[in-house]
């Protein structure tokens, strides 16, 4: 914090006031009365109030210095703003903080505070495209110093608390006009008074950067998301973004690969078109025990099921290693609706033996809802599953897609209190 460059006794109350800012400043508020006086008039009051209200909490004070943008700036007024907004159904009221900071090389500035956000301004003279945006609709584009913003919010406000130095008139129950456009970090506003129009422009400074320049302690962290805030994805999601599309490329090799061999060696393939017994007996050989053997059974039922028993029986030792159970079903029809169909004329199992030799694979049609048709077996050994591949592939995939999906809430909630349903 730095001394004050001069000093007058308020010419309400008597009490003395420090004098920080440049020749620029045209009024002066008293802290302690409230009363508005005119600096270039002898500070003569101007405005006087019969009571004067509590001043609003806030992390920095009048008379604070900091270096921000690389330019020490010192606080010489603060104005706290009120904003009562309602519909059908609704109603909400906020306010923030606007302290007048004062450079004697850079001039004169802004540092919003609002929910723990800071946002730095500065007046500018150049018009916007279009000049008057107040009545663009959210997300319509207005340009600005070679930048285009996307319109954010208009609302008014009332001036509830006001301190300090100030290059205009402030009045306490003045009540403003506030349009916001945003390319974050940046936003451009402009708000119209009772008798003064002023664009700005502001980027927005970390709370953390603030602070450290103040030399504070930090408060309460911000909440929310502010409109110019920009998105800040850390450092997990640009990892993500790198090494995720790499995994999406290796399991979208390794599923053509299962694709295309995975489907195993067909090693034994039998059909009984008109079958005498409801039981098959049907050899095989495996020559690796660790790879998995597909069963695969087809039978063309129709508007019927049987259920089959499968046993698989060392052919060395004619002890069962293996019980499995499969049931083939199909019906079909036709409504008002059309045709219609359900079920499959197929039914497949994986299984593995427990060591190499010769096999016997026994398919027994145990129960049926009718006759039971012919049915064909087929077996595959070296067969690889699909599953942990797709699975593999599913979360690579959205491994991907996340950065853009954190990205994309972090957008729906900045707009989320402007738009009803954003879709960009």
């Amino acid at each position: 914090m730095s001394g004050p460059v001069k000093a007058i006794n308020c010419t309400a109350c008597g009490a003395t006031l420090d004098v920080l800012g440049g020749h620029r400043v045209k009024s002066l508020i008293c802290g302690y009365c409230g009363s508005v006086m005119d600096r270039h008039a002898g500070f003569q009051v101007l405005q006087r109030y019969r009571e004067k209200p509590d001043r609003p909490f806030a992390p920095i004070g009048i008379g604070m210095t900091a270096d921000l943008k690389g330019v020490a700036f010192t606080v010489i007024g603060m104005i706290q703003y009120v904003s009562h907004q309602s519909g059908p159904g609704w109603e909400e009221t906020y306010d923030w903080i606007s302290f007048q900071v004062y450079s004697p090389t850079h001039g004169y500035g802004w540092l919003t505070w609002n929910n723990g956000h800071y946002l730095f301004s500065y007046r500018t003279r150049d018009m916007p495209n279009p000049v008057m945006p107040d009545g663009l609709s959210p997300k319509s584009s207005v340009r600005l110093e070679g930048r285009i913003f996307k319109m954010f919010e208009r609302y008014p406000a009332t001036i509830a608390y006001i301190e300090g130095e100030f290059t205009w008139v402030a009045k306490r129950g003045e009540r403003v006009r506030v349009v916001e456009a945003i390319d974050p970090p940046f936003m451009f506003s402009y708000e119209r008074g009772e008798n003064a129009l002023e664009y700005s422009m502001g980027e927005y400074m970390p709370a953390d950067d603030v602070h450290a320049a103040f030399g504070i302690e930090p408060p309460d962290r911000p909440l929310g998301i502010h409109p110019a805030q920009p998105y800040e994805p850390g450092s997990l999601m640009p990892a993500l973004g790198k090494v995720a599309p790499m995994f999406v490329i290796v399991a979208a090799i390794a599923f053509f690969a299962v694709t295309v061999i995975g489907g195993g060696r067909e090693i034994v393939r039998s059909s009984i078109d008109a079958p005498s017994t409801s039981s098959w007996t049907v050899p095989f050989s495996v020559s690796n025990a660790e790879r998995l053997i597909k069963i695969e059974l087809t039978s063309p039922v129709i508007n019927n099921w049987v259920y089959y028993d499968i046993a698989i029986t060392s052919a060395q030792s004619g002890d069962d290693v293996l019980w499995l159970g499969q049931e083939i079903s199909f019906y079909e029809g036709r409504d008002s609706d059309g045709y219609w169909s359900e079920g499959s004329h197929r039914a497949d199992a994986l299984f593995k033996v427990p060591a190499s030799g010769d096999y016997e694979v026994e398919v027994k049609a145990s129960e049926a809802g009718g006759a039971i048709p012919a049915l064909e077996i087929r077996l595959y050994d070296q067969v690889m599953v699909k599953r942990y591949v797709v699975v593999l592939l599913i979360l690579a995939g959205l491994a991907a897609l996340i950065p853009t999906l954190h990205r994309k809430n972090f957008e729906k909630k900045r707009w989320a209190d402007v738009l009803e349903d954003d879709d960009d």
